[in-house]
């Protein structure tokens, strides 16, 4: 198995840790992610959400950030560990400096 050559980080506010997505993760997403709401107001959320799509969407961010394509972070509360969203970078480009900003938060 190859290892990554950069890994994805975590950060720390006063109530938030932003930290890479684990499987673990996966049905939780797929509650959030999924739900009418939250997916009308994304391009990319299928309603209904699939099952084995999270899974897939988490397995794509480790190789995606190793290309420094993208940076995609699991949005958890600190005090309940509770994973409430998600929040990434697209469209990296190192010359400019300069990314999208995306993040989705779920309903609940």
């Amino acid at each position: 198995m190859k290892h990554p050559t950069r890994l994805i980080p975590t950060l720390h506010t006063d109530r938030l840790i932003l930290r890479p997505f684990k499987e673990a993760d996966a049905e939780r997403v797929q509650v959030l992610a999924g739900h009418r709401d939250v997916a009308a107001t994304t391009a990319n959320l299928p309603h209904p959400y699939p099952d084995g799509a999270a899974e897939s969407w988490i397995n794509m961010h480790q190789p995606a950030f190793e290309k420094l394509s993208g940076l995609v972070l699991a949005i958890e509360l600190k005090a309940s560990k509770d994973l409430i969203g998600c929040v990434s970078l697209t469209g990296i480009s190192q010359s400019d400096s300069k990314a999208e900003v995306g993040y989705w938060i779920g309903v609940e």
